[in-house]
């Protein structure tokens, strides 16, 4: 004897689906924006001072005053970015930011898979069900995945 599905009921859980993927996604893609951001400036910092330093030296070695200067506010800079630098080491900037990229790319994945199947769902109920969990799946692997991070 087969069971009777609640496709209705089954419909509004892939709406929750929906909606906690896209949530999830918008959650990451700002972690991964600011990340990109942090690195950037750790990036320019770490090229941009010795070439600065540099330029003003041989562009304006007779004055001393300015060297000075100069020196000082790169060595300010460059303290500033060495404790940026042990930062982003010890907390692992590189490694978080290509796992919320990954986050962010799965839950987008699962929230689209979701707005198809909403749109126009298996008319096989058999299919109806195999796609749901389908998604059921994929939805808690990507949750265990994201609860890591």
């Amino acid at each position: 004897m087969e069971d009777i599905i609640d496709r209705k009921e089954i419909l509004n859980e892939i709406e929750h689906f929906e909606f906690l993927s896209y949530g999830t996604a918008q959650i990451f893609e700002k972690r991964a924006s600011t990340l990109k951001v942090l690195r950037a400036w750790l990036t320019f910092l770490g090229i941009v001072l010795p070439i600065a330093v540099g330029g003003v030296y041989l562009s304006f070695s007779k004055s001393t005053e300015l060297i000075e200067w100069t020196v000082t506010v790169a060595g300010v800079l460059g303290v500033f970015q060495l404790v940026l630098s042990t930062w982003a080491l010890v907390s692992g900037w590189d490694s978080k930011y290509e796992l919320a990229i990954k986050s962010m790319q799965g839950n987008t994945a699962i929230y689209n898979r979701c707005k198809r199947f909403s749109k126009t769902p298996p008319t096989d109920d058999s299919e109806f069900v195999k796609g749901y969990n389908q998604i059921l799946n994929d939805a808690e692997m990507q949750e265990l995945t994201d609860l890591t991070q």
